[in-house]
């Protein structure tokens, strides 16, 4: 007996506990946007589409994570190409896209860090078609879904390059802004979620025995490629907000805060080159 979209529906929400991700999956296999299984649970499914459903549903309850089955992601209310070289964008993540839609000025000069699939600079470039983006990452897979990120969108505005973090950009380029969401896990977090370890790229997730060397490297290099008066806002642990300014203080930064997420924990540092005394005339 052929089943229907609400009993398929019903079946995958029985399994993964998760209305929202059941429909994710359904959605990328029928084809057909959410509203749908709303308005048609009658409607019935193939056979080939409900033994691929359950091929899904067993591969997410072991762990793979759901933007690895469809291959896109939701992040800053667009959607986003996903692929295994990419780390899935966190919503702690979105807190530098509205940074620097906050803070940037007309025409400003962005640099994004460790870009992977590009979801931060392109939601930028997006809302800001005004400001101008260099980013960055060290994989050629990962800026491939980058470049193509930014060509669904239709964003002009971004220049993609592959970097080891400063180490390929122009020699005394600057900028008015520097974002990163760098590797910030430590060898042996006991709070990492087993499934993110098994299943994202490990040099997206892991930075040392305390997470912080490529925080290290960014915040120490960041003075020598900010304007006077430029900032960097960099994504970090919850419990590294101390280190972290720490490390912005010592680079010679003023000006550094903390802007906490939803449950008040402190997610992003930014701080400020400073800006050179006006001389008298």
């Amino acid at each position: 007996m052929t089943s229907n979209i609400g009993q398929i529906r019903a079946a995958l929400y029985r399994g993964l506990g998760s209305v929202g991700e059941a429909d994710r999956l359904l959605c990328y296999v029928l084809g057909h946007p959410r509203s749908h299984l709303y308005s048609r649970p009658e409607k019935p499914v193939t056979a080939a589409h409900e033994r691929q459903l359950l091929q899904l549903l067993e591969q997410r309850c072991s762990g793979v994570p759901t933007a690895y089955l469809t291959g896109y992601h939701e992040f800053f209310s667009l959607r986003f190409k996903i692929s295994r070289a990419t780390w899935i964008p966190r919503p702690e993540t979105e807190m530098l896209v509205e940074y620097v839609l906050q803070h940037a000025e007309p025409d400003a000069s962005v640099l994004e860090l460790g870009t992977g699939s590009g979801a931060a600079a392109v939601a930028v470039a997006r809302h800001r078609p005004d400001v101008k983006l260099t980013a960055t990452d060290i994989d050629s897979d990962a800026l491939n879904v980058a470049e193509d990120n930014a060509c669904t969108h239709k964003t002009d505005n971004v220049e993609f390059i592959r970097s080891d973090w400063y180490e390929a950009l122009r020699e005394r380029q600057i900028f008015d802004m520097i974002i990163t969401n760098p590797p910030y896990v430590g060898e042996q977090d006991a709070d990492l979620d087993p499934a993110v370890a098994a299943h994202e790229p490990k040099t997206a997730l892991f930075a040392g025995s305390e997470g912080l060397d490529c925080l290290r490297i960014i915040i120490r290099h960041a003075p020598a490629r900010l304007r006077h008066g430029g900032v960097i806002a960099v994504e970090h642990g919850c419990r590294q907000g101390q280190a972290v300014a720490a490390m912005m203080t010592r680079a010679g930064l003023t000006d550094v805060r903390h802007l906490k997420d939803a449950a008040e924990l402190p997610r992003v540092c930014t701080a400020r080159k400073e800006v050179l005394p006006q001389s008298c005339s």
